[in-house]
Parts: C-alpha cells; structure tokens; sequence
C-alpha cells in the first residue's frame, strides 16, 4: 500500500556549488540541511557559454565565438564581471593563444586564427572569469574542437578497453526490493558502445536481458535476492564474451525510485525492506527536490514500508532536479536526477524573404522573439549561416545553448553528442535523457561539503572589471623606491596615477585599454629619472591548464606542442628596455625555444621584432638569415651539394619544425610573421640532432605562446623616465568579411553576426550575400534580459 503525501515546504533559492559526494555526517538533522543549503545558495558563481559559428574547422581557418556569461541558477546575464579569458589550448595542454575580452553585461565575442601548419586533430577552447576561481572549476567553458577533421562514429564493443559500469536508481540495491539499474557502455575511445547481454545470478540463471539505447546507455530491472550474486554478459564484437560483477545488495535498506514519464508529474517512491522498516518503524524521512534554485521538502514519518507521493512539474524549474531522502539522523540514504523540460525558452520564429535563393543572391533574414509567456523579448543573439553541403555535420547533436545551460554545466562527467537529448523531433528523448540522469553525478554542489560547512564560500578574489598595470620601481642598483608618483597615458586620453609602495610596487587599477592602445609609463620625479627602472609584471597570468583525455571525443594526431617555459618580467630602464627573450649573445636558456638543440645551439636566432611587419615569413628572413636562400615559401642553404634525381640537380629544402612538429613539405609562409616569436637556423652538426632529412639543415619556428602578448613590447626611445609600454589589452575581434569578391564564393561559412539585438517588439532583421549552391543553414542562440535562453535553426536552398 502506497501512503500518499503533500510537499510541506518550498524556498526559492539562488544556488551555486557542487554535488557529487554520496558521504554526509551522520546525527544532522533535516533543519540543519534545509539551513545549509539556504545559506550556501547565497553563492553567486558565473557560467560561461561560447557560441561557435560552425562545428569543425581546418587548418587555417578562423574560429569565430560569442560568448554568454550568466549569473545564478536563472541563467540572467551577469554583471559581475567585466574581463573574459579565452585560450585556445593544443592536444598537449599547452596554450596556443590567449585573449582577454571585455565584457559588457555579460556579453563578449572573439575569434582564433588557427595556424595553417596544423595537421589532423584537435584543440580546446577554454573560457573563464576570475570570479569563477573562487568556485573551483565551476562557470569554466571547456569544449573540444575538431581540426580537419569531423566527429569519428560510435565506439565499437571490443574486449580492448571496453568498460561497463553500473547505476542502481537512487544509489544502492537491496534484497527483496525491486530496482533498476542502469549501465553505461564504453568503447577504448571513451564514446558509447551498443551492446547487447543478459544479467544472470550466481547459478548462471537468466535475470535480465539487456540492450543499450544510446550511447552505450539503458537500463533493466532486478530483485535481487539474499545469498545471491549477479553478473553482466555481453557478447561483444570480436566474438568474445565480456562479464561485468553487479554492485552487491545490501541486506536492509530503503530506496528511492522516480517515475519521470508523465508530462505533469514526478512520481516518488521509496520502500524500506522488512528489517529496516521494523528497525525505523515511525522515525521521520525527509526528502529535499532542489530544481535549479528552488529547494522544496517532503517529510513523513516512515509507518509503512511503501510511501509515495507525486510532485506537480509545474512547481518546479526547467533544467536538472535532484531528488535526495535523509533519515531522522540527518543521513543521505539514496538521491536521484530527474530533467524537467516545461518548453519555456525564448520563442524564436526565423523567415527569409525567399525560400529559394540564386547562387550569390543577397538575402534577407527577419527574427521575432518572445518571452516564455508571449510577450516581446529584448534579447542578444549571435547568429551563423553555413553551407552546410560543404560542411556537413549532425548539427543538432553538438552541445548548444540549451544542452548547456540547462544540462551539460550542472554533470561532472562527459555527455556524448548533448544535443541528441533536445531534437524537437526526437520521440525517444524523454525516455533516453532519463537513463542519462542514471548514469550522471551532479556537480554543482556537494552534499558532503554543504553539510560540513567546508565548502568554499568566501569570495578571496575579487571580479574583474577592467585591466591594471603592475610593476616596481627600482634603482639602478635595484633598491625599491617608495612614495613616487608614476602615471601612464593611454591613447592621449585617458590619464592615471599611481604612488609606490615601501617596497616600490605600484599598480593602475580599473583602466581600459586594448592591445592596439599606445601607452606612456611616466616617472613623475624628474630627478630620479636618469636613475630609476621600471620593472613591469604580466597584467595577465594564465591559470594551469587542466590535463585531460577529452573523453575520447576526437582523435589525437596533430603532432603540435608548445613547451611553456616560466615567465619572465619585462624590465625597463628609464630610456630603454632589456627583454630577456632576446639576449643576442646571451648562452643557453636566454630565449624561448623547443629546438631539440636547445637554446643558444643554433647558427642564427631571428627574433618577432626582427620580421614581425614584414609582408610574409620569408621576405621577412630573406635579408637577415646568412647563407640561405629562400623560395616560394622554403629555406636551402646556399653551397651545399645538390640531390641528383633521374639525372636532374634537385636542391634539397631544410627540414621546417613549427612548435616542435616536423612539417613534411611545409611552407613557412602559411605562418604569419606576427605569430612568430623567432626563427632559429641550423646546420651542419648543429641540425644532425634531427637526423635523417636534416642534412640540408633545419628551420626552427617557434611562434608566440598563450603567456607572451599579442605583440612583442617595444619602447620607443623618448625623453627619460617616458616609457612606451605594450602590456595585453582587450583583444579586438576580427570582422568577419561578408565582401562579394570571386574569391570568397565559394566559402562555405557565409555570415557571422555576433551583435544581433531585438528592439521593443522583438524584431531584428540581418541581410548578407550567399554564396555557392547548397543547403544552407541558420543558427540563432542568445539570452533576453531576464534570463530566458533560445535556440532557433532555419534552413533554405541555393540552386
């Protein structure tokens, strides 16, 4: 019999942490959660989207984003920070390019040059404000991005690094009380696995069969039974079988189940077996359902071994809902993961004043949004039109701005292909999502932490509203100078001050600028001018990057690293600077490098300040590299003896390594002389380290780190004690070139228009030029102000 309750209590809350411990302390009593998790919903941590224009690149390309940054559980864009950092980080963890955007409301967009040298494979995008820090790695973006390549298939169920897990509902069997338990499949890549089995018990007796979904996901039920075991056996691919151990059931205990699949309510079971129900008989159980910021609670006293109850959907939010029964003392006994979908995002209708266009036809896209309730939305939207017949891809399966805010950011663990689960004309993705939520641990709080009151609540760093400049003011001798006032001039307009401290340092606080910006350092004091020296520190540190397989999302293969190397201070004289990268006679060690001779090994070093304004890498080097000549974008080395083919001379290029990477037949001209830090230059028994292919000498690029500024920093020489500086700044974002030339009829992307805003009436209207014939395809995604998010994708023909 099922005893029928009521939901006594609810409390809106606005949420930020994580969960994902199952461990409470013991003897903590309902009140006490309910006020610990009210307290610790004061935190108020940011989430970061990035929009993409397209799902892959190639090499060369431009990777073009916006970015959303939101506050609290209700998506609203955040006000709290001012500065966006954005790396573009290689296969070895190592950061390519760093960009420090300007945030205004929440809002920010950007772009990545890819280097054109890049072979096959991958790269990630990372994003984060430093008001994310406080949180630990919540609020940070993190997304793989493929590189020539597309999304690989699913995994195959091979015994080679094929897994199975285990997830009964609500966290544990026990015998005599039914359960379902879900499993997930993976393959040696980390994806999903189709796998077919049955479950059997100790005596080899059928249970179960079993057969996953999606993605290596599904689930069966069991009862399982004292003195008996349970087993997994799969046939897998190859012929083999492959057996996997149930988790053991306890002999008493009380679950909870939860029944998602009516439109208007969550069902909520829980059943004690026998002898914990006659050991508890009468004591009070509490169940807490925290949905997305609003925290309700049921509380009972446990007089029969069955008891249910019903929530209403419409009481709680759209997004992830964690159901969790607490005992009289206080212990987390089994929680459980449900999504609520009540389909009330933004309303977006698309239409274009054609159905079908003319090859390199203007057209003429009009958007209307409204709020979840009808009325107009005044939004931010970001915007991107493909061929796709040049780009093909499943683009509804990709994470988006939905699978995101409302999914994937509240899971510690990998979700494959997120975007499968909001196919509007998908009739399995209730059903599908649910075994998801199985599977999944939730990972915006921790029961464990929040009950401990060792969560990490204090804000120590403070957000980011705008830049600073940082640095000492030292004698000749090094000796700190206080009490002097210093000053700097950005763009003849904006004009700050500064005063050291007793151990000289200074710092200008909330200044604007970008890396475009010129910059006077000024010593106040005339008098010490010829005796002082500025040393600056980096305005921006990069934060460790996180090592991690990815999840087998993509294949490995690009062959590109940067070796990071530790910072070093940019020192200043009152007239001139002393870089220490470009120690001309300075030994090993005085430049960056990742020349397997090391640094200080090579015949020449040509450092960024050398070539960087030069039309192409090569006319750059033409007229600085000794003894080498230089064609359509390859080196050969003047005087050496030539390669005889079929009775031809054939002069033999030096071998080209970029990052560390051998590039076969590469042309150093697919680099920009911006991009390079320096060119070193070997020969002879310095590029036999190389061996074989190296006997016409080697050709070391080592183009520009995350930690190194956009552009190297000069001083000009002036009067003393006024001092150019070029510390990173905003980056400027790139415009993405919708011109009509010949030469750009044939791209595949067509538009990206990141600033869309809709007006009063929730109108806005883009136009841009098509190109080649294809199927076309228009994504929209944005945020209104209130924290509505929506999604949109219309498709037309070119014929």
């Amino acid at each position: 019999m099922k005893k029928a309750l009521f939901i006594l209590c609810a409390v809106s809350l606005h949420c930020s942490a994580w969960i994902h411990a199952q461990i409470v302390p013991a003897k903590t009593n309902t009140k006490e959660i309910f006020d610990k998790l009210k307290a610790f919903a004061g935190n108020n941590a940011e989430n970061v989207y990035l929009h993409f224009d397209k799902p892959y690149y190639s090499a060369g390309d431009t990777i073009y984003f916006k970015a959303y940054v939101t506050q609290g559980e209700k998506h609203q864009l955040s006000k709290i920070s001012g500065v966006l950092h954005v790396d573009l980080i290689n296969r070895k963890d190592s950061i390519l390019k760093s960009l420090i955007l300007k945030l205004n409301n929440g809002l920010a967009w950007g772009d990545f040059a890819l280097p054109a040298y890049l072979l096959q494979g991958s790269c990630r995008v990372r994003a984060y404000t430093k008001w994310m820090l406080n949180y630990g790695s919540i609020g940070f973006f993190d997304k793989v991005i493929a590189i020539n390549q597309k999304k690989p298939g699913k995994a195959v169920s091979t015994d080679q690094g094929f897994n199975v897990q285990f997830f009964p509902e609500g966290g544990m069997l026990v015998n005599d009380i039914p359960c379902r338990v879900a499993f997930k499949a993976t393959g040696a890549n980390g994806l999903g696995a189709d796998v077919k089995g049955v479950v059997t018990d100790n005596t080899g007796k059928v249970i179960s069969n079993i057969i996953s979904s999606q993605f290596g996901l599904g689930s069966c039920y069991i009862t399982p039974l004292a003195g008996k075991s349970y087993k997994a056996v799969f046939n897998l691919a190859n012929r083999n079988v492959g057996t996997f151990n149930l988790p053991e059931a306890s002999e008493s205990g009380i679950t909870l189940t939860v029944n998602n699949a009516d439109s208007n309510k969550v069902a909520v079971d829980l059943n004690a077996s026998k002898p914990y129900y006659l050991a508890n008989k009468n004591k009070q159980l509490t169940v807490f359902i925290y949905s997305q910021g609003l925290l309700k609670t049921v509380k009972t006293l446990l007089d029969n071994q069955m008891i249910g109850f019903d929530i209403p959907k419409k009481d709680l939010n759209t997004g992830i809902a964690l159901i969790a029964l607490f005992n009289d003392d206080g212990k987390l006994m089994g929680q459980r993961m449900v999504f609520i979908n009540k389909n009330d995002q933004l309303q977006l209708k698309v239409n274009s004043d054609k159905n079908i266009y003319a090859p390199y036809q203007a057209a003429k896209i009009a958007l209307n949004a409204k709020t979840p309730d009808g009325k107009a939305a005044v939004a931010s939207f970001s915007v991107s039109v493909v061929n796709e017949t040049l780009v093909p891809a499943d683009y509804d399966t990709g994470d988006n701005i939905l699978s995101y805010y409302l999914l994937t950011s509240k899971l510690k663990d990998y979700v494959e292909q997120p975007g499968y689960y909001f196919k509007s004309n998908n009739p399995n993705s209730t059903s599908d999502l649910d075994v998801l939520m199985l599977t999944q641990i939730y990972s915006y709080f921790n029961w464990e932490n929040v009950l401990n009151d060792t969560v990490k609540t204090d804000t120590t760093l403070k957000p980011e509203k705008a830049l600073q400049i940082k640095g000492r003011l030292l004698s000749k001798d090094g000796k700190p100078l206080p009490n002097e006032k210093l000053s700097v001039l950005i763009d003849d307009s904006q004009s700050v001050l500064a005063v050291t401290d007793p151990d000289g340092r200074f710092t200008f606080s909330d200044i604007n600028f970008t890396n475009n910006s010129k910059i006077l350092l000024i010593i106040e004091n005339k008098s010490i001018r010829k005796k002082a020296q500025v040393t600056l520190e980096e305005n921006h540190t990069n934060i460790p990057v996180t090592s991690t397989a990815l999840h087998g999302q993509y294949t490995y293969s690009d062959g590109v690293a940067l070796i990071d190397s530790s910072k070093q201070a940019n020192v200043y004289t009152a007239n001139a600077k002393v870089n220490p990268f470009n120690k001309r006679g300075g030994g090993k060690g005085s430049y960056h490098t990742v020349s397997l001779a090391g640094a200080g090994n090579a015949d020449q070093v040509i450092f960024s300040k050398d070539i960087r304004n030069a039309p192409s890498l090569s006319q750059g080097l033409i007229s600085i590299v000794r003894g080498v000549d230089f064609e359509e974008g390859r080196a050969y080395v003047r005087g050496l003896s030539t390669v005889f083919a079929s009775g031809q001379s054939v002069r033999e290029p030096m071998m080209l390594v970029i990052d560390g990477a051998i590039i076969p037949n590469g042309n150093m001209d697919n680099l920009s002389p911006k991009d390079v830090e320096s060119v070193e230059i070997l020969k002879g028994a310095n590029a036999s380290i190389y061996g074989m292919g190296s006997g016409a000498g080697v050709l070391v690029i080592n183009t520009k780190r995350g930690d190194s500024n956009d552009s190297e920093q000069v001083v000009t020489n002036m009067s003393p004690g006024i001092m150019a500086i070029t510390p990173q700044g905003f980056y400027q974002p790139s415009r993405f070139n919708t011109d009509t030339d010949i030469a750009l009829k044939k791209r595949a992307m067509v538009l990206w228009k990141p600033d869309i805003l809709t007006d009063t009436a929730g109108n806005a209207v883009f136009e841009y030029y098509n190109a080649a014939p294809g199927s076309y395809r228009v994504t929209i995604e944005g945020i209104d102000s209130n924290g509505n998010i929506g999604r949109a994708v219309y498709s037309y023909k070119v014929q």
